[in-house]
């Protein structure tokens, strides 16, 4: 059992504007659902949210998801969903017309790139045979 102590008394933590709080990180990691979207559709804001945030961060913008799905089909459904009024990070580029590109990144697509390495990896040497004792 967890036995919990009396509730803190300590002051709850300082709010700071989103640009102060922006300046303290390399990038910025969104999950798509429940943060962006429900499933069905976006939610109230998000797309205006995105682009200010691209607008103030002027950093990498990086959407996950646990989907199984390749990373094409997630920005094809955001897009679907009324997300796509970024330009998404496929490639080298970093910037367009100053403004952060928004990566994807999928599970699926990870599973995927791994397998088709393995796939083209030359197989392992077998396992020496066991000495007789």
């Amino acid at each position: 059992r967890v036995r919990l102590g009396p509730p803190s008394r300590a002051a709850p933590p300082r709010v700071v504007p989103l640009r102060t709080a922006l300046g303290a990180y390399d990038a910025l990691l969104l999950d798509q659902f429940g943060v962006l979207h429900d499933g069905r559709v976006a939610y109230a804001g998000a797309t205006s949210a995105m682009r200010e945030l691209q607008r103030l961060a002027r950093k990498r913008i990086v959407v996950l998801s646990n989907s199984s799905k390749r990373r094409i089909e997630t920005v094809n459904r955001l897009h679907a969903l009324g997300l796509g009024m970024c330009t998404w990070l496929d490639g080298s580029a970093s910037v367009a017309d100053g403004v952060p590109l928004i990566s994807v990144v999928t599970s699926g697509d990870i599973v995927w790139k791994e397998l088709r390495a393995r796939m083209r990896a030359p197989p392992p040497e077998p396992a020496p045979a066991p000495t007789p004792a």
